[in-house]
């Protein structure tokens, strides 16, 4: 039988891989719209080349879900929406600022 401290590091392992693919989704879409030397041209027909590598990049990675899957996440890790809401700087300097470090980490 699995125990619960197994079951509670098996899902802050998953809470904390998830968010990791999160993270590195975010920093490759920045890097896509920022490797580009010149702002994005006009096109009459929606933007260009660069960006629709960013908008096929988006889909790829399901970016219109990714606060609800942080969401998910961080609820796995003990942040409730309340907790969710605030902001970093108004978290305790223990715990709740660690955990928030392993998160985005």
């Amino acid at each position: 039988m699995v125990s619960d401290a197994s079951k509670k590091k098996a899902s802050s392992d998953q809470a904390a891989n998830g968010l990791a693919a999160i993270n590195l989704s975010e920093r490759t879409c920045t890097a896509v719209l920022t490797s580009h030397p010149s702002p994005l041209p006009r096109h009459p027909h929606g933007g260009g080349e660069a960006l629709d590598r960013v908008y096929e990049r988006l889909e790829a990675i399901d970016a219109s879900t990714a606060e609800k899957r942080a969401a998910d996440i961080l609820f796995g890790l003990g942040f409730n929406k309340q907790i969710q809401a605030k902001k970093t700087r108004d978290f305790s300097a223990g715990g709740w600022r660690m955990r928030i470090a392993l998160a985005t980490g």
